[in-house]
């Protein structure tokens, strides 16, 4: 069995799958889905395993708006299962005094760059904003974000009381 499913992620590596189905590379949002549809099979309501579809449609537009957004400030950025980071190549020297970089849990401020405005960058993943760090080498300002892990449902125990 485990052949087989080695091929299958060996092919689905490879293929160019459309707009939006990207999601399917990622081993956790499967996992997600298919536990999503075998809850809802066994629960009799056919379209409660559909909602991971529509949660990554949502993740799909904050990636393109966060993408619009660091074009403008011409900056790569990468995303890891832990991390966002933001490459940005400054053009000259920084002023020291001006330069500045702040976060919020789902934006990113940066100040003081050379020839630019004060860019607010929405993030596609919520962060740790104390846990960001920004190091200016080479002629590169890489920030490090460390993404806020999605909060899971905890189990409450109930106790009878009296009234």
């Amino acid at each position: 069995m485990g052949g087989r499913f080695d091929r299958m992620q060996d092919w689905l590596s490879k293929q160019q799958l459309p707009r939006g189905f990207d999601m399917m590379k990622d081993p956790e949002w499967v996992a997600s889905f298919v536990k999503g549809m075998m809850e809802s099979a066994m629960s009799g309501n056919p379209s409660a395993g559909l909602s991971g579809l529509q949660e990554t449609a949502e993740q799909e537009g904050k990636d393109r708006e966060f993408q619009a957004a660091i074009s403008s400030v011409e900056a790569k950025w990468s995303e890891s299962r832990e991390y966002l980071v933001l490459k940005l190549p400054m053009n000259g020297d920084p002023d020291w005094d001006t330069l500045r970089v702040m976060a919020k849990e789902d934006k990113l401020k940066l100040e003081g760059l050379p020839g630019r405005k004060p860019q607010v960058l929405k993030l596609p993943s919520p962060i740790l904003p104390r846990s960001t760090r920004a190091v200016l080498r080479g002629g590169v300002l890489r920030i490090r974000m460390k993404k806020k892990q999605a909060s899971r449902f905890i189990e409450i125990s109930v106790e009878e009381g009296t009234d």
